[in-house]
This record gives C-alpha cells, sequence and structure tokens, in this order.
C-alpha cells in the first residue's frame, strides 16, 4: 500500500514589501534643501511615482523656484542698491532661511505620515499642470 504524503498545509503569501519605507525615502529625498528639486522636478516632468509623490514634488519645484527666484533678485538688488544693500542681504537671508525651514518641516510632516503640504505652495502647486 503505497504511503500517502503528508498533507498540505496551505502555503501563506509572502507579506507584501514596505513600499512605504522606500517612498518615505524618496519623499525625503524630495523634501531635502536645493538637492531635493532635481529629482523633484524630474518627477514633475515625466509624470512618475505615487499620487502622493506626485503632489509633493510639485510642491517641492514651486518652493525652490520661488526661492530661487527671490535669492536672485534680492542679491543683485543688494549689490546694486548702494544705502538699502544691508536691508536686502537681511531679508536675503531671511528668505533662505525660511525656505530651509520650510524644507524642514515638509520632512517633519513625511515623518509623521501625514500629508506634506505648504498653505500657500500647495494650493500654487495644485493649479500647475
Amino acid at each position: 500500500m503505497p504511503s500517502e504524503p503528508p498533507p498540505r498545509h496551505p502555503v501563506s503569501a509572502p507579506a507584501p514589501p514596505d513600499d512605504w519605507g522606500n517612498s518615505r525615502l524618496m519623499l525625503y529625498l524630495y523634501a531635502m534643501p536645493i538637492v531635493g528639486f532635481v529629482p523633484a522636478l524630474w518627477t514633475v516632468y515625466y509624470r512618475q511615482g505615487s499620487q502622493q509623490r506626485q503632489e509633493l514634488s510639485r510642491t517641492v519645484v514651486i518652493l525652490t523656484l520661488g526661492w530661487l527666484i527671490t535669492y536672485v533678485s534680492l542679491g543683485i538688488g543688494a549689490e546694486n542698491a548702494g544705502s538699502l544693500a544691508l536691508q536686502l542681504w537681511f531679508a536675503n537671508s531671511i528668505v533662505t532661511s525660511g525656505y530651509f525651514l520650510s524644507s524642514i518641516w515638509l520632512m517633519i510632516k513625511i515623518r509623521q505620515r501625514k500629508p506634506a503640504r505648504l498653505p500657500l505652495i500647495s494650493k500654487t502647486s495644485d493649479r500647475l499642470p
């Protein structure tokens, strides 16, 4: 009499990979000041990634471009202003500090797993194509 094979237990499917960890690392990369602009612009231009990644990328692109335009404008103005140079350099430092603090704020929101949105910037970025 042939021996019967042992009963087969249903094999559970392997757990899906935790994409949140990889995704969160990418979101941190996007939120990094200055450096994150390039991958964020890439994501916006090629429309890659999840909806969350695309929203953050648009926010980062608007935030960085706004900071860059303001930084360059205030720098040029300070070079040519004469007596107002100190005030323009001070304003430039305030704008740059705000940009870096906004980027850190986005990173904190990502860490807390909350939507990484900035009040005025995110509304502007939502209107972009």
